[in-house]
């Protein structure tokens, strides 16, 4: 199992229960911040602190390109769940992951990856850095499946879709011939 699915929810969670206190505060300079706002504060940063905390030891490793920690962060960015500074994470885990020497396996997950944050219902900022990086690992399935989903009735599904058929299909000539019909005219 995901380790960093629990963290990454538990975060969200924590965010979301900070942000219902924070409406019952009391407004005025004199007021002071009741208890349950404080505890849902210091609930916040300890869920906040678990998720980076974890991060952290992997970051002068995955730089380096050490299979293990590529994992790690491939596990983090699995989790689609819009939580607190989760998408300027996986928005830099993605621009570097295009510097980084992947097997096979690895650019197999990302493009896993690809195909199922499309399908996902959140559009997250690391999106248009998803989409940079499979410039490089796309291949014709994956164009195949992303003209599919082009066609999905959710108006978020196919906008991400096309998003990254897009930047796909304008940055590869080998890919267009599979995918000329989707590129704007």
């Amino acid at each position: 199992m995901n380790s960093f699915r629990e963290l990454v929810e538990r975060l969200h969670a924590a965010h979301q229960d900070f942000h219902q206190a924070w409406k019952t505060m009391p407004r005025g300079y004199a007021a002071a911040e009741p208890r349950h706002v404080t505890v849902a504060r210091d609930r916040f940063w300890h869920a906040c602190n678990a998720v980076f905390e974890k991060l952290a030891p992997l970051e002068h490793p995955f730089l380096a390109g050490d299979p293990a920690a590529i994992n790690a962060i491939l596990d983090f960015l699995e989790v689609d769940v819009p939580a607190f500074r989760c998408g300027y994470a996986k928005q830099k885990y993605f621009r570097k992951l295009k510097s980084l020497s992947l097997d096979e396996g690895q650019e197999e997950r990302l493009r896993r990856l690809a195909y199922e944050l499309v399908r996902g219902p959140n559009y997250g900022r690391e999106i248009a850095d998803l989409a940079r990086l499979m410039i490089r690992l796309a291949d014709a399935s994956l164009i195949r499946e992303l003209q599919e989903l082009a066609k999905d009735s959710d108006d978020i599904v196919r906008k991400k879709s096309q998003r990254l058929l897009n930047v796909i299909l304008e940055n590869r000539p080998d890919l267009r011939a599979a995918g000329a019909e989707l590129l704007p005219r």
